[in-house]
C-alpha cells in the first residue's frame, strides 16, 4: 500500500512552501531467516571441497589431484562450475537444505 499527501501554499512570488507525507506499507511477503547460515563462508569445509575438486577431475579421467593441471584437464574436457557444484562444491541449499559432503554446510550439516 502507497499513500501520498502533499500539501503546497504560495507565499509570495517565486516561493512556495510544501509539505509531503509518504507511507509504503509491504503486506503479504514471506520472510525467510537462514538460521543454519547455508552457504556462508564461515562454515566452509576445506576438506568437503577438496575431495569434491577430487571426485570432479577423477570423473573427467584427470587423476584425483586437486592442483591447477588437474583442473584444467577437467575443463579441457568439459567440466563446469555446475559440474563442481554437482559433486559438492557448492551450499547444501543446492541440496535442499542438508548436505553433509558439501563444501558450504552451514552451522549444523545435518540440518536445515
Amino acid at each position: 500500500m502507497q499513500l501520498n499527501i502533499g500539501i503546497q501554499r504560495a507565499i509570495r512570488r517565486d516561493m512556495v512552501l510544501s509539505a509531503d507525507y509518504v507511507r509504503n506499507v509491504n503486506s503479504h511477503f514471506l520472510l525467510g531467516v537462514d538460521v543454519n547460515h547455508v552457504g556462508d563462508v564461515r562454515f566452509f569445509n576445506r576438506t568437503n571441497a577438496l575431495a569434491a575438486v577430487s571426485a570432479t577431475n577423477n570423473s573427467f579421467d584427470c587423476g584425483a589431484a586437486t592442483d591447477n593441471s588437474a583442473i584444467n584437464c577437467a575443463i579441457e574436457n568439459g567440466a563446469s562450475i555446475a559440474t563442481y557444484a554437482s559433486y559438492g562444491l557448492t551450499s547444501a541449499n543446492d541440496f535442499g537444505g542438508v548436505c553433509s559432503s558439501c563444501a558450504f554446510q552451514g552451522m549444523n550439516p545435518f540440518s536445515t
